[in-house]
């Protein structure tokens, strides 16, 4: 759990727009801390961990993993203050965050989507299947090191054919380590991505302002990806970033700066605090008893009486308040 220095408690956050990020698969909700510290004094910025990690179907052992698995432990934080939310997505993140556009569409002012790996969008596509081969090949090739238990080898044929030839000879021994560890995790979150069965005609309804950004040398597969979505999308802007890549971790800073402009346009005139916001990385867990309703009321209660103590919010995790 960690959170950005701030004296506001979080009561007081009301009136700021709510931004959650959605981590691609091979990072954290870290990679969202540097967005959270540029928009320190106009939003809060919530950061959940997702829960493809759970890889018992990579392991070959299990229920398969499906993206539409992910949006219910989110769905309480669209809830938990008030004003529309915007979600920021990368990878795998952004392929979550359409979903949940889809689920609670009333709740979200906007969405910012960097590569979304939505890649059953692809199959559907005549002119697209190729590039779906693409990505199905990696996913048999991986499948093919995991089951010989060599991680390292699937997490390297995994980091080059995503970001590009050579980036996993720039990564330090922790991030190859950090990467071949979440190998299972990252094939059931491939599997995910590719069986996902709503069609692209689906999302048209999502009729909020979108955002969506490619670096500037994308992959075949995320390059058409964001065409299909640009096309079926109503209100969407798809914009290609000069220098910036696939990373295999953190997103690079010039999404941070589009995702500021984005939300910028959105609300013109902020309510400005002489105090920073905090930066909230979530695990996300499912509710157990006493319904949202109540655990929210709780929260409350809890948050008036206990002012200096942590926060229980509705998906049963704590809120930590550093002091400035």
């Amino acid at each position: 759990m960690h959170i950005l220095p701030s004296r506001q408690p979080l009561e007081a956050e009301g009136e700021r727009p709510t931004v959650i990020g959605l981590h691609t698969g091979a990072s954290t909700p870290d990679e969202w801390r540097p967005l959270a510290e540029r928009l320190r004094f106009r939003n809060r910025v919530l950061a959940p961990h997702l829960r493809g990690y759970a890889a018992s179907r990579a392991s070959g052992t299990g229920e398969p993993f499906t993206l539409d698995a992910e949006t219910p432990p989110i769905e309480p934080l669209l809830d938990a203050f008030p004003g529309p939310v915007y979600l920021a997505g990368h990878g795998y993140g952004a392929a979550v965050a359409l979903k949940l556009a889809l689920a609670r569409r009333e709740r979200i002012g906007g969405l910012v989507l960097y590569e979304p790996t939505l890649f059953s969008l692809l199959l559907a596509d005549p002119g697209s299947r190729y590039a779906y081969m693409d990505i199905a090949e990696l996913r048999r090739v991986l499948g093919r090191y995991l089951d010989a238990g060599d991680w390292f080898r699937a997490a390297l044929r995994y980091v080059d054919h995503c970001s590009g030839a050579g980036v996993w000879q720039g990564l330090s021994v922790q991030e190859r380590a950090t990467i071949a560890h979440r190998m299972p995790a990252l094939c059931a979150q491939l599997d995910a991505e590719l069986s996902d069965p709503t069609p692209l005609a689906g999302y048209a309804g999502i009729d909020v302002p979108v955002s969506l950004l490619s670096g500037a040398r994308p992959r075949a597969c995320t390059r058409r990806i964001a065409q299909l979505l640009a096309r079926t999308l109503p209100r969407a802007e798809w914009r290609q970033l000069d220098g910036v890549g696939h990373s295999p971790g953190a997103h690079p800073e010039e999404v941070d700066r589009e995702i500021e402009r984005f939300l910028a346009q959105r609300h013109a005139s902020w309510h400005r605090d002489p105090e920073p916001t905090a930066f909230h990385a979530l695990p996300v867990f499912a509710h157990r008893g006493g319904g949202p309703d109540r655990a929210d009321a709780a929260s409350r209660e809890e948050s008036r009486a206990l002012p200096s103590t942590p926060l229980r919010a509705p998906w049963n995790c704590a809120w930590h308040r550093a002091r400035g």
